[in-house]
């Protein structure tokens, strides 16, 4: 891969992150802790929130800031982390950075008719399960 392409495709990448940062719905520590029944202060929110992340129930990013967890695995009426996230991150080749794993989540996917992985698992988590499989079946299987 030439300088030139590589560049490309590292500008490319960061303007995707600005991209998902500035359109997702996305919550900070503090608001994971508390949907989680946990508290706001600091040491307590990122205890509970790392725990949950290291125990590959919750997904995040890290801004640059702080950490950053979309909405879509959380449950829209409780507020809790869907069950079938811990499955979701679990398919998911460790090879992938948190960013990597992110573009996927959010880019159109055709075996869901074109629709994002995100944006269709809180509604059906088993068809992002089984095109999560198929997708990462060789990092699975190794």
């Amino acid at each position: 891969m030439s300088l030139s392409t590589a560049e490309a495709l590292v500008k490319a990448a960061h303007a995707r992150r600005a991209e998902l940062l500035a359109q997702v719905q996305w919550y900070d520590t503090p608001t994971v802790s508390v949907r989680q029944g946990g508290g706001t202060s600091e040491s307590e929110s990122g205890a509970i929130v790392r725990k949950l992340r290291q125990s590959s129930c919750l997904f995040g990013v890290w801004s640059g800031q702080q950490y950053l967890h979309p909405a879509f695995q959380f449950d829209p009426q409780s507020g809790r982390l869907l069950a079938e996230m811990r499955e979701l991150l679990e398919l998911m080749p460790s090879k992938l950075t948190e960013w990597q794993q992110c573009f996927w989540l959010f880019a159109p996917n055709e075996q869901l008719d074109g629709a994002c992985p995100a944006d269709i698992f809180p509604t059906n988590a088993l068809a992002v399960l089984a095109v999560a499989r198929a997708t990462f079946k060789a990092a699975i299987a190794a």
